[in-house]
């Protein structure tokens, strides 16, 4: 649903260039009692000063959304790796985490607009989806 706020938004936002190093261990740092609380163990290896052209606040937000994800579904005494790092000409980042998976069937809908393998997990959170038409 982000992602899909972001396409509205694109027009009217400014772009600057971005040290992606910092915002990702920024968001890190956030997110690090939480973590612990829940009896996870973080690994992080991050690139310093890499950058790029972007929305620093979209950026954070981005990687919040995907590491609450990852705390979500991580089994207990579980644990998330980050990295960031410089790939060829791209930034590659990549949060991955322990946990049941995600089982064949489901693989190549995960990126279909709010697709979610468990429908039971939709009714207990009381999630409810809408879309602004513009």
């Amino acid at each position: 649903m982000y992602l899909t706020e972001m396409d509205d938004s694109r027009a009217s936002m400014i772009y600057t260039e971005i040290n992606v190093s910092e915002a990702v261990e920024n968001v890190i740092l956030t997110m690090e009692a939480v973590i612990f609380e829940k009896h996870i163990s973080l690994g992080y290896e991050i690139e310093p000063d890499l950058t790029a052209r972007g929305n620093s606040e979209q950026i954070k937000q981005v990687v919040m959304i995907l590491l609450e994800n990852a705390i979500k579904y991580t089994n207990p005494k579980g644990s998330i790796n980050i990295t960031l790092k410089k790939q060829l000409i791209d930034i590659l980042f990549s949060v991955a985490n322990t946990g049941e998976g995600i089982s064949s069937e489901h693989l190549e809908k995960i990126f279909d607009r709010f697709y979610r393998m468990d429908q039971s997990r939709v009714r207990k959170y009381g999630v409810s989806y809408c879309q602004s038409h513009h």
